[in-house]
């Protein structure tokens, strides 16, 4: 009986966009790439971090150890550099977390939920052999951490007063997240042809542009202390129609197995509908007449992926949806017993 990998899998959010992502140099969600290391020995996790080796003699001593990053954060991964003098063959890794042990005896683990004022503290023990000596405790505490934008759209929709324009504005619609759950403040910047627009606001009028015109946003959010890094759409050029995606992302199922079939209202007279996928992890497929999107990941993919739908029209109108997946750990189980001949 052939069996695959298991994977377990949560969606971080969903958005639409009406553009693409813009080469500007600000920050706009780029996935953080996860490099598992449990299944590895601590005497190679060693050697990776780097630490002195050089001592024949002596008593193995961990002089210090230093944490990458120097502020973490919820679901990052979080890396022990030690200093080891003395002649010493290994480390033993323990984690905690507010005194009580999580992750594996490895130089590197992945954060669960953190809040702050959280305390984790990681226990090293250098060994010689197979004799242990002294242990070293360190600590870092969990401070404010920096909020951020899970997804940023553009969307066209109804004035609350008709007499506004041509009935219609652009919207603003940002979702963010403050890993602390403090009140969050949003800041807007709308973009007309590349120049800060006067209106700093959710809403931009439509009657405020011209055909020709671009129009795009840029957002970032405030929890009090500290701002988020700001996200920034792509641009719309005024005049074309544009199909609409209407569809949310699901959640994968629990073997980890992602299908979602993109949704999309257009706004002219054409049915004809072409779909691709921007950007894509490894192994995600969309039928482009359709939009079913497919995709079961691999054991080696754990990390976020980002997803960029695109659907156009045969006007030249275009919509992407953007949204993250996490592959936040992997379950490897045993083969199940051969199937009867």
């Amino acid at each position: 009986m052939s069996w695959s990998p298991r994977c377990l899998v949560c969606l971080l959010g969903a958005g639409l966009w009406t553009v693409g992502c813009s080469g500007s140099d600000e920050p706009e969600m780029a996935p953080r790439p996860f490099i598992s290391v449990f299944e590895r020995t601590s005497t190679a996790l060693a050697d990776e971090d780097g630490a002195d080796r050089s001592g024949e003699g002596g008593d193995p001593i961990v002089e210090r150890v230093t944490f990458e990053p120097v502020e973490p954060e919820s679901r990052e991964r979080l890396r022990a550099i030690a200093s080891v003098s003395g002649g010493w063959t290994s480390l033993q890794y323990e984690w905690t977390l507010n005194g009580e042990a999580f992750g594996q005896n490895a130089a590197q683990v992945l954060l669960p939920t953190l809040s702050t004022g959280d305390v984790i503290g990681l226990r090293v023990i250098p060994f010689r052999n197979l004799r242990p000596g002294k242990a070293f405790n360190a600590q870092s505490l969990v401070r404010n951490q920096k909020p951020r934008i899970r997804s940023l759209s553009i969307e066209r929709v109804e004035a609350d007063e008709p007499s506004v324009g041509d009935g219609e504005r652009w919207r603003a619609a940002v979702l963010a997240e403050d890993p602390d759950g403090d009140n969050l403040e949003i800041e807007y910047r709308w973009l007309i042809n590349g120049s800060e627009s006067e209106i700093e606001d959710e809403f931009h009028p439509v009657g405020h542009l011209k055909r020709g015109d671009r129009i795009g946003v840029r957002v970032r959010v405030f929890d009090g202390s500290v701002w988020s890094a700001p996200v920034r759409t792509g641009e719309i050029e005024i005049g074309n129609r544009l199909p609409i995606i209407v569809s949310v992302p699901p959640r994968p199922d629990a073997t980890g197995y992602f299908r979602y079939k993109v949704a999309v209202k257009d706004r002219g007279p054409d049915t004809n509908l072409h779909f691709a996928l921007r950007v894509s992890p490894r192994g995600m497929r969309i039928d482009e007449l359709t939009g079913q999107v497919t995709w079961r990941p691999d054991s080696d993919q754990a990390g976020r992926h980002e997803v960029e739908v695109v659907v156009r029209n045969e006007e030249g109108g275009e919509a992407t949806q953007v949204f993250s997946l996490a592959l936040v750990s992997v379950i490897e189980p045993s083969p199940g017993p051969a199937a009867a001949r």
